[in-house]
C-alpha cells in the first residue's frame, strides 16, 4: 500500500495533499502530522521589546500539534483524511505556494519549537512503526501538548 506523509506548514499543501487523497484511486494510507507556530507579537521580532502579556503568549505557544492518518481501500474511505476532520484548512486562502519563498522566509514567517517538532515525528513513527510491523493501522488521530508531555491517540472503530 503507498503511503503519503505531509508534514507541511501551510494549508496550501494540505489542500494538495487532500485533493490527492479524494483522486487517487486504490489503496492508500495518507499521513498529516503538524504543529502550532510560536506566537510572535506582529511586526515585533525583538523579544526584549515585547509586552507581559506578550511574552507570556509566547512562552504558551508552540507546544500542541495533531496527526490524523486517512485511509482509502480501494474506493472506500475508512478512515476521514486531516481536510475532513479539521475542514477549515480547505476554507484557508493561502495562496503563496511554499515554493515561492525561500526557506528564511518561511522560518521567520512560522518559527517552531524543536520539542514540538520531535513530538510530531513521534506521532509519524508511532504510526509507521505498526503498520510496517504488523501490517495493521489502529490510530486515526493523536494529539500532543509537548510541554506538559501529553500524547493522546483516536482509534479506528469499525
Amino acid at each position: 500500500m503507498p503511503i503519503l506523509i505531509s508534514n507541511v506548514e501551510n494549508n496550501y499543501s494540505r489542500a494538495i495533499f487532500h485533493q490527492f487523497f479524494e483522486e487517487h484511486e486504490g489503496d492508500l494510507l495518507y499521513i498529516d502530522v503538524g504543529n502550532e507556530a510560536v506566537a510572535i507579537p506582529e511586526g515585533n521580532p525583538i523579544k526584549e521589546t515585547w509586552s507581559k502579556e506578550e511574552k507570556e503568549t509566547y512562552d504558551k505557544s508552540s507546544y500542541t500539534g495533531q496527526l490524523v492518518c486517512g485511509l482509502k481501500i480501494g474506493q472506500k474511505v475508512i478512515c476521514e483524511p486531516i481536510a475532513s476532520v479539521y475542514p477549515n484548512i480547505l476554507e484557508d486562502n493561502d495562496e503563496i505556494a511554499p515554493s515561492q519563498l525561500s526557506c528564511s522566509a518561511l522560518l521567520a514567517s512560522e518559527p517552531q519549537r524543536l520539542i514540538t517538532n520531535r513530538y510530531a515525528a513521534m506521532c509519524v513513527s508511532t504510526v509507521l512503526n505498526e503498520v510496517l510491523l504488523t501490517g495493521k493501522l489502529s490510530t486515526h488521530k493523536m494529539v500532543f501538548h509537548a510541554l506538559r508531555g501529553h500524547m493522546r491517540s483516536e482509534g479506528i472503530y469499525l
